[in-house]
């Protein structure tokens, strides 16, 4: 099936409605003679008793593009039109004035209007965007200018080009004086920087505030699509502005003077191509006293409707949003829209739902979702992963077929948005304990981590305890004391997370300090009679200490857990060992290397005498010594330590990609130092491919080991491959941990 040009179809139908009805089919036989599908495409449109009308609101069919109109402040002046070597009103030529602006060059004309470059001399000197407005004229169209120009002089904000001066010149021609955007298209704009999926949410936020600015002062744009948002740098920041305002719509009869659509339609900058189902269209409909305007790609269902649209609403700017965001995330709006006619896209709107965010991008081929991805400076996994959860929710409902289903406002759609950026829950989603706890997770993932790590110790301890009861025929009071240590440190936690909770309070959630230091406050009243309990807890924010490098508070920590259960506990305890063996890696954090060793050895002698043994313990502690030897630059003791681990962990039933990856990469890392570069590279490869398989592509583990790599390369002399190696690193900590990072400025 050819493309249909869709400004040619609707020029037919708009010729045919000036016919008189008996006319009309002789005028169709001619015009599309040969061109079957044409004319289907021109019936269907007839057939919805689309008619013509002497009413004002009859417009001349027209494609839109670019157009600048926003806030106007200044007042009205008058002025003629004077043009260079041509008589005043010779249409063919470009004015030298109008109004008291110079005009410079043409940027673009359309059915309504044409739109120049011109220059401002005073009161202050610059160039704007003149638009002369067509069809304004007598005493109707005057009426309407002055609606259009009290609607936009409301629009006052830095996300909306400005309207600076609005008049009628001497012989009656309306015009327009507004701010000359020098942007790009908000989707191009992106691509040519490769900004993150979270720089470009938060550069479409400012999408979002300058439309949200015009609902509140009555106007509905209609007509949102990429060309109509414009991306500048300012002060060296990013700042999307929302142009063309040419078919909005007022939300108040009373503002706009009765007159509900604004249909000016002057096409500014660059036209689309005839078959671009991205261009505006509008089409004259009397019987209700309203247009079929706007983009069919970004149309809502209700606006591509041909019957009756006088509610348009706001969320009609909704829908259209979201499809400006689809494309802003993935690349490809949600539906495929080649060789399709501007009735079937129309009803595309109206009968199909938008897929998800994340079916549409893996419904792409593996070579376009490396390209996209990269565009987006990160992995195509990173990206599915990114999509799936929030940013689908959210997208599912901002472009929800029906109205009632998506967002009330578009506050609200850029609330949610918001939300997500700060891994708060979002309005979108079904809002669970589990999912609330997940948001939590990521806000305060120190903390997080540390009670996950406190209920997992609690979990395997009561597992341990209760076998160990059975063992020894003490089930009931062991298994019952395990109970009891299980409750009372849940409730524990769980009054901590209450606490924390933003659902629970208007304000912020404690920090992980804060939350930290009320955990130490509380402990040991809360957890009085549970000394084991304690010592698990104190292992945990240990462990949180460690991981923030607060070495002497975790130290600290460990110190007074140890002290418990060497009081409290057994001998085998796993516990204890692990508090033994972590101990003894703050110690080398911290530079106390005799002291680490000591209890290094300890902890070993330990798990190899438990019984049971815990291979995964082991392989653990046998670590732990080889990065200390490693860190003494004892690297021939290293390399063997981490062998031995490395063998522990492959001949384990239950196999852990990502433990036998840290084997090779601290392996790989030994060798290195020790000038053993061929052995060192394969090893790192080995753990590239195994943190890829069990952790994902855009994990630190794998991130490092690509930085571990790119040393490599640089000592056997393959600077390509080292170069490639750190921009795909800094590329990665950029999306990981944003530009400022330490790691990111490392790489």
């Amino acid at each position: 099936m050819a493309l249909l040009d869709h400004r040619h179809i609707v020029e037919l139908v708009d010729a045919a409605l000036d016919l008189p009805p008996a006319a009309r089919q002789n005028f169709l036989d001619s015009e599309c003679a040969g061109q079957p599908e044409l004319r289907a495409e021109v019936d269907s449109l007839l057939a919805e008793d689309i008619a013509s009308s002497d009413d004002f609101l009859d417009v001349p069919a027209a494609l839109q593009a670019v157009d600048m109109i926003a806030a106007t402040d200044g007042d009205p002046v008058g002025g003629g039109f004077t043009y260079d070597g041509a008589a005043s009103g010779d249409a063919a030529a470009q004015p030298a004035f109008i109004g008291p602006y110079r005009v410079l060059k043409e940027l673009g004309r359309g059915g309504m209007g044409t739109v120049f470059l011109a220059e401002q001399r005073e009161p202050i000197e610059r160039r704007i965007a003149l638009k002369v407005i067509h069809g304004f004229e007598g005493e109707r169209g005057t009426r309407r200018f002055a609606a259009e120009c009290r609607a936009l002089a409301r629009l006052k904000h830095p996300n909306i080009a400005a309207v600076y001066d609005a008049g009628v010149t001497d012989d009656g021609r309306a015009f327009v004086a507004m701010e000359w955007v020098e942007g790009t298209h908000i989707t191009d704009w992106c691509d040519l920087h490769r900004l993150s999926l979270s720089e470009r949410l938060e550069l479409f936020l400012g999408v979002c505030a300058g439309v949200g600015h015009a609902h509140q002062k009555g106007l509905v744009h209609r007509d949102l699509k990429p060309s109509n948002v414009l991306v500048s740098e300012v002060d060296g920041k990013a700042v999307a502005k929302v142009i063309d305002f040419g078919i909005a719509r007022t939300l108040d009869a009373d503002q706009g003077a009765g007159l509900e659509d604004l249909a000016l339609s002057p096409g500014l900058m660059d036209s689309p191509s005839p078959q671009d189902p991205a261009a505006t269209i509008i089409y004259p409909q009397s019987q209700s006293q309203s247009l079929l305007v706007g983009s069919p790609l970004y149309m809502s269902p209700e606006a591509a409707s041909f019957k009756d649209r006088t509610d348009v609403d706001t969320r009609t700017d909704v829908y259209s949003l979201g499809i400006l965001l689809y494309e802003l995330l993935i690349g490809e709006a949600p539906f495929e829209s080649s060789g399709l006619g501007l009735r079937a896209l129309l009803r595309q709107r109206q009968m199909t739902d938008s897929p998800t965010l994340s079916q549409r991008w893996s419904g792409f081929e593996g070579d376009e979702r490396s390209r996209l991805a990269g565009l987006r400076s990160v992995t195509p996994g990173a990206v599915a992963r990114r999509l799936r959860g929030d940013l689908d929710a959210i997208l599912n409902k901002a472009t929800a077929r029906k109205r009632e289903e998506r967002y009330d406002s578009v506050s609200d759609f850029a609330a949610d948005l918001g939300r997500h950026l700060e891994n708060r829950p979002v309005q979108a989603r079904t809002r669970s304990f589990g999912y609330n706890l997940a948001r939590f997770a990521r806000r305060n993932l120190g903390a997080v981590v540390a009670v996950a790590l406190v209920i997992g110790a609690l979990s395997a301890g009561v597992v341990a305890r209760t076998q160990e009861a059975r063992r020894a025929n003490q089930e009931a009071e062991k298994a019952h004391q395990a109970l009891a240590e299980a409750e009372q440190l849940s409730d524990f936690l769980i009054g901590l997370f209450e606490v924390a909770d933003p659902d629970r309070r208007g304000d912020d959630p404690e920090s992980v300090d804060e939350l930290l230091a009320k955990a130490e406050s509380s402990m040991d009243e809360e957890l009085a009679d549970q000394p084991l309990a304690q010592a698990r807890f104190l292992q945990t924010l240990g462990r949180v200490a460690l991981n923030r490098t607060e070495y002497d508070r975790a130290a600290a920590s460990y110190e007074r857990a140890l002290d418990l259960q060497e009081k409290h506990g057994e001998p085998g305890d796993p516990e204890l060992i692990t508090t033994v063996g972590s101990l003894g890696v703050v110690y080398r954090r911290q530079g106390r290397l005799d002291d680490a060793e000591a209890l290094l050895i300890r902890a070993i002698d330990l798990v190899e005498s438990a019984d049971p043994q815990h291979p995964s313990q082991i392989s653990a502690v046998v670590t732990w010594l080889a990065n200390l030897h490693y860190t003494q630059t004892r690297y021939d003791e290293a390399i063997a330590g981490h062998r031995r681990a490395l063998e522990i962990r492959l001949r384990q039933e239950n196999r852990n990609p990502g433990a036998i990856g840290e084997s090779y990469n601290n392996l790989g890392v030994a060798l290195r130092v020790n000038g053993r570069y061929a052995e060192a590279k394969n090893s790192l490869r080995q753990a590239e491919t195994l943190f890829i398989e069990g952790l994902g592509e855009d994990h630190p583990l794998v991130v490092g080991c690509w930085l571990n790599l790119a040393g490599i390369e640089e000592q056997l002399g393959d600077w390509p491959e080292a170069e490639r190696l750190l921009k795909k690193a800094a590329a990665a900590w950029t999306e990981i941990y944003g530009p400022t990072h330490y790691r990111t400025l490392l790489a």
